[in-house]
């Protein structure tokens, strides 16, 4: 069985039942499939699942939709890698960076530059000195 057919009629489903629009066609999630990596971050797609119980596999694609209210279309859909579809949520791109840049900086040794809870993204305080900056 071709997987973009699968992709194309479980991602219609969804569309219909949460009433939005959907032009995606099955071309679209075969040359992106054939691609082989998720759009957004580059790395390479899992299109088994993982383990005996067919649990989604972190690494399957899946179709985010770039404005996470709006429709299922060629326009505001790239396919992605699950888990980070599941960490964007509806956050999207900007609020997932700055958590990856928070997580990077501080593995080494780095903490997030902050004014009243909200990230500074590219600017990072060093452990010893909360008063010095240096770009990321």
């Amino acid at each position: 069985r071709n997987p973009a057919s699968g992709y194309w009629s479980s991602t219609k489903r969804n569309a219909a039942d949460i009433g939005v629009a959907f032009d995606l066609d099955v071309e679209w999630f075969r040359s992106r499939i054939a691609a082989g990596v998720c759009e957004l971050s580059g790395l390479p797609f899992e299109l088994k699942t993982a383990g005996r119980l067919r649990k989604r596999n972190p690494n399957t694609p899946s179709v985010d939709r770039i404005n996470a209210g709006g429709p299922y279309t060629k326009a505001n859909c790239r396919l992605i890698l699950w888990w980070l579809n599941a960490a964007l949520s509806n956050r999207g791109d900007e609020y997932a960076i700055k958590v990856f840049q928070a997580v990077i900086a501080k593995r080494h040794g780095l903490l997030p530059y902050t004014n009243q809870g909200d990230f500074k993204i590219g600017y990072w305080a060093p452990f010893e000195s909360a008063n010095s900056h240096a770009p990321f």
